[in-house]
């Protein structure tokens, strides 16, 4: 049985937080006129360079691990595996103690896709730019949880990099804008010398912050560094942390996992 999803996802929600998944600090407001020296434009570039040029060889990933999901203050926690392929596919499934899926979470870039096995129903909406707000109350798109369990930052590369230096941070922040959306990212080198990143907020064009998220620990698999545990949190308290216990890079992946349908 199919149903409407945006009449029926709020009951979608319920079922998955009764039994499975899935410090907004001052910022430039998008738009801002921000000076720059030639030497600042350089480095923002340059860690721009080095945001986008992280873990490309990352095509595909596959984990198992925790999902927790709520409030900050009372969280959920579900055993749950993960695959995805890059750019934009993405499917979790959260597990019962027998190993076998409760609910199926799913998106093929254009569909999202919510299946509950305990009631044999399936939920389907387009993608959009907050896809997964009415699901884990953060607006953000499977795309983005897959970059970063993939140990990227989720930036798009048309974005305007510009320099900043907040007080009480000892490595330059760059603030990624793009005037399109009229969005922005902020993003947090571990070192002045900015070769990796721990964490990144994203606003929107009225800079209120959409979402934050944080490397906690990040671990070494076949050759490349990848999240631990990833935390992303928003500014009204929800939040999602997942820990992985086991990740595979680049296994073979088939297309056809990423549409959920009912079962036969």
């Amino acid at each position: 049985m199919r149903g409407s999803l945006p009449r029926l996802f709020p009951a979608a929600c319920c079922l998955i937080t009764a039994c499975c998944f899935l410090c907004h600090c001052g910022v430039r407001r998008p738009g801002d006129v921000i000076s720059q020296t030639t030497e600042q434009a350089e480095e923002a570039a340059r860690l721009q360079q080095a945001i986008l040029d992280t873990n490309t060889q990352v095509k595909t990933i596959k984990g198992i691990g925790f999902v927790k999901i709520g409030r900050v203050n009372q969280l959920n926690r579900f055993r749950a595996a993960w695959i995805g392929s890059r750019p934009d596919k993405f499917r979790l499934e959260i597990l019962l103690t027998t190993g076998q899926p409760s609910v199926s979470f799913a998106s093929d870039g254009k569909r999202n896709y919510l299946l509950s096995y305990a009631d044999n129903r399936l939920y389907r909406r387009k993608a959009s730019e907050n896809g997964l707000k009415r699901l884990v109350s953060i607006a953000m798109t499977p795309k983005d949880i897959l970059d970063l369990l993939s140990g990227r930052l989720p930036v798009r590369p048309e974005s305007r990099a510009m320099i900043e230096e907040p007080s009480g941070v000892g490595a330059p922040v760059i603030m990624l804008e793009t005037s399109k959306r009229g969005a922005s990212d902020r993003i947090y080198p571990v070192t002045a010398a900015g070769k990796t990143f721990f964490k990144m907020e994203r606003y929107d064009r009225k800079g209120r912050l959409k979402f934050r998220a944080v490397f906690e620990k990040m671990r070494e698999a076949d050759g490349v560094r990848i999240p631990e545990t990833l935390t992303i949190t928003n500014e009204n308290g929800a939040m999602i942390q997942i820990d992985i216990d086991r990740c595979w890079v680049n296994p073979d992946v088939s297309d056809d996992r990423f549409v959920l349908r009912l079962p036969e």
